[in-house]
């Protein structure tokens, strides 16, 4: 597949998926007059309450919903949670070292971009092994900025099992550190590099994981993706997906909310977010068509090497050629969701009862006990062999990450906003170098 397709076309920050390719980021350059009209709504906590237990109950997310939900606020990007985020001093003397928490040895660099790491761990109490993506404070932008509180808002206050799992975050003088699930299958795009398109049934599976994911993320959490793509589509021991960063997120959004940000990945971009008129939840359906085309026939819809401007007159014309030996139920999916109008644009909940996904049980596959077409093939639970080779030879960190954990009497400033734990949820943290202790 042509590196073109994917190449960085703004921010190069890395990604658990240990790929640098990043979405565009809200465009600076946008005019005043876009201005988000999704604020926060009177009817959104009644909307998302009674939507939860109706999908809890059909897609069998009841045993997976975090109460972190209920019990972690969002964190919506604001000047004042943007001053929260400057470095902190480094403690004025070496911690207690029976205050440590936690461990995190490290085995591997996955991927490296110009913001930051990834980074292969083992975590001591459990010994599992996690992936720890680590931000360089110094290279931060404000709009970077705005993205980690953005990923971090998401990734605490939900759980799916198709969303990747959010352990912790912390920080350090030098970095923020976000303690993520670890994925060894690498993701779609690689699986696409390798095989050049993926058959029927296994895009089927795929594909229905996404929607589940989608439906959670629309309808539960009031969240737009805003960068769905084969890259953000990670794929775990199992063979079942986890759909990642969360940084172009936009949250507080129901069925009539609308935001104008021009942001999210060029191919997959639908064509209302290009003409600056004006988006909703509906853009993620447009992006979703766009990655099962890709998933069929190895190219994006609209691919072109003739450059951007050639790219969005295609997407905004919504002309897409169908390959002969494509499914016809496939086709008919992919057309409502490549719809050019938004408002004639299948759901995400309308979707689930196509004819592409009536062999679909959804119950089972929410809980994971399905045939999985495809799995992995691993050597060892360290092998990264889905990553690539690029970062192998990337030195690995010598010192050891340690997480300590505030208890409710200290009082002290030492701790930041951006600290969290799943299994404290309210409580804070924050990593000491190995060389302090």
């Amino acid at each position: 597949m042509p590196q073109s397709i994917h190449s960085p076309v703004a921010m190069d920050a890395c990604s658990v998926r240990g790929r640098s390719n990043e979405g565009i980021a809200c465009d600076k350059a946008t005019p005043a007059n876009r201005t988000s009209l999704c604020n926060a709504n009177p009817h959104y906590d009644a909307f998302k309450r009674w939507k939860l237990v109706k999908l809890w109950l059909r897609f069998g997310l009841h045993s997976w919903h975090s109460r972190a939900v209920a019990a972690a606020p969002s964190l919506p990007p604001s000047p004042a949670s943007i001053d929260s985020l400057k470095p902190s001093p480094p403690p004025s003397s070496p911690p207690d070292t029976h205050d440590v928490q936690e461990v995190y040895q490290p085995i591997q660099v996955l991927g490296k971009g110009a913001f930051g790491t990834v980074t292969l761990s083992r975590k001591a109490s459990t010994n599992t092994l996690v992936a720890i993506k680590s931000i360089d404070k110094s290279k931060m932008c404000e709009e970077e900025s705005v993205r980690l509180l953005t990923e971090r808002a998401v990734l605490s206050t939900t759980q799916h099992p198709f969303l990747i799992y959010l352990d912790a975050a912390f920080e350090s003088p030098t970095h923020y550190h976000f303690v993520l699930e670890y994925c060894p299958g690498g993701d779609l795009y690689s699986l696409l590099e390798c095989h050049h398109h993926l058959d029927a049934a296994l895009t089927t599976f795929y594909t229905a994981s996404m929607l589940s994911a989608l439906l959670y993320l629309h309808q539960v959490c009031g969240i737009a993706y805003r960068d769905l793509k084969p890259e953000n589509v990670l794929l775990d021991a199992k063979g079942f997906i986890r759909l990642s960063d969360f940084g172009l997120a936009k949250t507080n959004m129901i069925p009539s909310s609308i935001t104008h940000s021009f942001c999210g990945s060029v191919d997959y971009m639908a064509p209302e977010v290009i003409l600056g008129c004006g988006y909703g939840l509906a853009a993620d359906v447009w992006s979703l068509g766009c990655v099962v085309f890709e998933l069929l026939t190895g190219l994006p819809p609209f691919y072109t090497t003739a450059g951007r401007r050639a790219l969005f007159d295609r997407i905004c014309s919504g002309h897409v050629m169908y390959p002969d030996d494509m499914p016809v139920e496939a086709c008919t999916f992919i057309a409502h969701c490549l719809q050019l109008d938004p408002q004639k644009r299948w759901t995400i909940r309308r979707l689930l009862d196509h004819p592409f996904m009536a062999s679909v049980d959804w119950y089972q596959l929410g809980i994971q006990q399905v045939p999985v077409p495809y799995v992995p093939n691993l050597d060892h639970m360290e092998d990264t062999q889905h990553f690539g080779n690029q970062f192998k030879s990337v030195p690995v960190p010598h010192d050891k990450l340690m997480r300590r954990i505030r208890s409710d009497s200290d009082a002290s400033g030492d701790f930041s906003a951006f600290d969290w734990c799943r299994d404290t949820c309210r409580q804070s943290t924050r990593v000491v170098p190995t060389s302090a202790v």
